[in-house]
């Protein structure tokens, strides 16, 4: 059975491995984003982390909507997969989405450091999560505001 799930995750394209491994980077920013000195000189409280997390949905939506008018975006998008290329500037849902998961595991990290950490750090940390679920949220909005040009509407 094991077997079996996992010579069908292997058939994943490359650009999926490549986003794995670039969310797992992301990592790296919770641990660091916590860390004394960071904390220290830091000034992100919890209306920062609502201020993001509001935000994000919006710039994202601006920043989509400018593509959707763009004449040299593609005419149709693709709905974000994790096995299309990430940095296709024709697909800009594509990118967005890869960023999304990208802090959202350095927001985990960061969330799961607080256990050993200073909790003085918990702002900093629930940052990077409202970053990302912020935009993963203007993500889902983009697919169902521009439903007429992801492809398979």
């Amino acid at each position: 059975m094991l077997s079996k799930a996992w010579s069908r995750r292997m058939k994943h394209s490359k650009w999926f491995w490549i986003r794995v491994v670039l969310v797992i980077a992301g990592c790296s920013s919770g641990l660091s984003i916590t860390s004394p000195e960071i904390v220290e000189s830091s000034n992100v409280n919890w209306v920062a982390c609502l201020l993001i997390f509001l935000f994000g949905p919006l710039a994202i939506l601006f920043l989509v909507g400018i593509q959707a008018i763009n004449p040299y975006s593609a005419k149709v998008w693709c709905k974000p997969s994790w096995d299309i290329n990430p940095f296709l500037f024709r697909q800009p849902l594509q990118f967005f989405h890869l960023g999304a998961y990208h802090f959202i595991a350095g927001g985990i990290v960061g969330c799961l450091t607080l256990f050993y950490r200073d909790k003085e750090a918990a702002p900093l940390a629930v940052s990077l999560l409202s970053v990302g679920v912020g935009v993963w949220l203007g993500v889902q909005l983009c697919v169902f505001i521009f439903r007429k040009k992801m492809r398979g509407s």
